[in-house]
């Protein structure tokens, strides 16, 4: 048994990015504890490439895939063995809309926990039994025949609920504290764990991930639309209101089975609030960097203003707006450099669309996508950062940048505004260590930029206000200090 199971989903040690970085640092500058890991993916790919070293206090890792299942045939349930509450089966539909987190409970151990743990939620789902309840519950809900078809409904009901009866029947490690680093599935698996055996559990939420995937959902093009007419866009659709109802649904479970719920900022908080956190449970930890690292890095100017972007290349950063601003900046200032240093594999795709956009834009000798590297190697050729996300929690690279008195660019999204203006009086006093802009607008984000390289003055007060406020209030330190203490306040009421 460790002492803390790390809940993760799509991040360390396989994946790249800044939730995996603080990771990383909590377990290797906590070797007082002994971690295990339980990773969360999407489909049938295969994890054996640690994108991380493993530190030695990480006992166990456990790969666990939503999708990963093998066809079942139809069965009647009745053929293995034990009867199901198909009443409250049906809830599950109904509970995502109405907030019952107690039918989830009952679900948990009623339905799924007294299977054999090598069972397979798809023996109920594709059974004789599931497809009446649904059949009944379609046409309780669209009696005016103005809904969906029957079986769009049946095939998205199944594929919303398959990985909803996975989590919850998987065999959990056994811990003294179960830690999730946001809601979704790795928040669901860790408060069914805390369920399970009865132990604490603490919930970081660095961007609100119902939030994150709200804004997915309304841009996804894997959720069927069956109408597609100019009215029918105006609205979202059935099943898309469908998809959020349940992550906003998972969010708030784990909120409320949660002994604790931190995050990086006060605006991260109020979200939560209004998510359904109790706010009393609520704890401000920020995010911390090795400020003396970076800050020894030994800068090397180039000839150009060189701008980078740091980041992996998938739509939430919005690479495009940052390409299509360069053109904006490019009018003015023709001695430019631009990096795109993150890795590229994670939506190919959409890389592909970046990389035709910079081709369409003519700046094939402008930009440079690095794909993974040590972005160590970078700052130092560094003269401005830019973020043009439309979503954040609180990023490591402004922090880092800020570190190698990199001044920052940034979209209002998350905490970038309380980063580059200050959380609090004494914060605030500093004065601003670079510019915000509104996400998803090329013009503003390239006219920010080009005030930057044109104000010399400005862009040197903002460099030194960089390293003065992540020096004074961002230290790794700080942050792992802090959940130590957590840790240790949980650890020490477990019998």
């Amino acid at each position: 048994m460790s002492d803390i199971c790390l809940f993760l989903e799509g991040t360390f040690p396989y994946v790249t990015g800044g939730v995996s970085s603080c990771v990383y640092q909590l377990i290797k500058n906590s070797p007082q504890f002994d971690f295990s890991i339980f990773y969360i993916g999407g489909g049938n790919e295969k994890y054996n490439d640690y994108k991380y070293p493993i530190p030695d206090n990480v006992k166990h890792i456990e790969e666990f895939l939503l999708f990963d299942y093998e066809v079942v045939p139809d069965v009647k349930l009745r053929s293995i063995g034990r009867e199901i509450d198909m009443n409250l089966l049906e809830k599950l539909y109904t509970c995502t809309k109405d907030r019952r987190s107690d039918i989830f409970r009952r679900v948990f151990f009623d339905i799924v926990k007294p299977f054999d743990l090598n069972w397979d939620p798809l023996v109920i789902l594709k059974s004789k039994e599931v497809w009446d309840m649904l059949e009944k519950l379609y046409h309780s809900y669209f009696t005016s025949g103005k809904g969906p078809s029957f079986i769009d409904f049946f095939y998205t009901w199944r594929f919303t609920h398959y990985p909803i009866l996975r989590v919850l029947s998987a065999n959990f490690p056994q811990a003294k504290v179960y830690h999730s680093l946001s809601t979704g599935y790795a928040g669901l698996a860790a408060a069914a764990a805390s369920l399970q055996y009865k132990k604490p559990y603490i919930l970081t939420e660095h961007g609100i991930y119902s939030h994150e995937r709200e804004i997915e959902i309304y841009n996804a093009n894997w959720i069927y639309e069956e109408n597609l007419d100019f009215q029918a866009k105006k609205q979202l659709s059935i099943f898309k209101e469908w998809w959020i109802h349940l992550f906003h649904f998972m969010g708030e479970f784990a909120y409320d089975q949660a002994n604790c719920i931190t995050t990086l900022y006060r605006g991260n908080a109020e979200r939560q609030v209004k998510y359904g956190a109790k706010e009393e449970k609520i704890e401000i930890i920020a995010n911390g960097i090795n400020v003396e690292h970076f800050s020894k890095l030994h800068r090397k100017r180039n000839s150009k203003f060189t701008l980078s972007m740091v980041g992996r290349v998938v739509p939430i950063k919005d690479v495009k707006t940052f390409i299509k601003a360069i053109s904006v900046v490019l009018g003015e200032h023709s001695e430019l450099e631009v990096l795109i240093i993150g890795p590229t594999e994670e939506d190919p795709e959409y890389y592909q669309q970046c990389v035709a956009l910079v081709k369409f834009y003519q700046l094939e000798k402008v930009v440079t996508f690095t794909g993974k590297v040590d972005v160590s190697e970078y700052y130092p050729i560094t003269d401005l950062c830019v973020l043009s996300s439309i979503s954040e929690g609180q990023p490591m690279v402004i922090l880092e940048a800020f570190a190698c008195g990199i001044p920052v660019v940034a979209t209002d999204v998350g905490s970038c505004r309380t980063l580059l203006f200050g959380e609090g009086e004494e914060d605030q006093a500093l004065g601003g260590a670079g510019l915000i802009v509104p996400f998803g607008k090329a013009g503003p984000l390239g006219e920010a930029i080009l005030k930057l390289i044109k104000d010399k003055e400005l862009f040197e007060k903002c460099s030194d206000v960089a390293r003065r406020r992540v020096e004074t209030f961002y230290r790794e330190k700080d942050n792992i200090q802090k959940y130590e203490n957590l840790y240790q306040r949980y650890l020490e009421g477990v019998s």
